[in-house]
């Protein structure tokens, strides 16, 4: 990624007056991580919450929960909706280099946070990591859910790029031919 470095520096604005806006530039591209990052992780929490629920027969988070009937669909359907929304909807993302290390971030910090949660409450806040065994089954949970990350991100990724070409049909043979935006 050596080589896409001048592509992650933040593109500068400039106002009426011709002044360079560079921190307007810096919130833009923290909201393309962010918005990036979030992409990820939205399909991380619902693949993982439903195929947890299918395997296990509703073990995620305990049946003596009590919440609102909305919340369940909020988190674990909602949010990749409108993962997708925003990405086909909202402008095209990066999915630049920063976002990825981003994705590394939250995922160790997440990971960790669990494990501190589990050291300090001498349980998992998901009560289905509580039967598993100890260190194989969380290691195993850890790797399905960043291979599901890196996965979506990657998917991100290619949209932005096939977003990033112009697509022209040639009417003669029919034939989609794509041509890089000039820059």
């Amino acid at each position: 990624d050596l080589a896409l470095a001048p592509a992650l520096a933040p593109k500068q604005r400039r106002g009426a007056s011709g002044a360079v806006h560079a921190g307007a530039a810096a919130v833009s591209a923290a909201a393309d991580d962010l918005a990036c990052v979030a992409f990820g992780l939205a399909h991380v929490v619902t693949i993982m919450f439903h195929a947890i629920q299918a395997a296990g027969g509703g073990v995620v988070e305990g049946s003596d929960s009590l919440r609102p009937l909305w919340l369940n669909p909020s988190m674990h359907i909602f949010n990749s909706a409108v993962a997708w929304v925003e990405l086909l909807a909202c402008g095209r993302r990066s999915f630049s280099g920063r976002a990825r290390v981003g994705c590394c971030l939250v995922a160790v910090g997440y990971t960790s946070f669990i494990v501190v949660c589990r050291q300090m409450n001498g349980r998992f806040p998901y009560p289905f990591l509580n039967n598993m065994p100890m260190p194989s089954g969380f290691i195993g949970i850890v790797c399905v859910s960043v291979s599901v990350l890196v996965v979506f991100f990657e998917i991100g990724r290619l949209i932005h790029r096939v977003a990033s070409r112009d697509v022209t049909f040639t009417h003669s043979s029919n034939v989609v031919t794509s041509m890089s935006k000039a820059k």
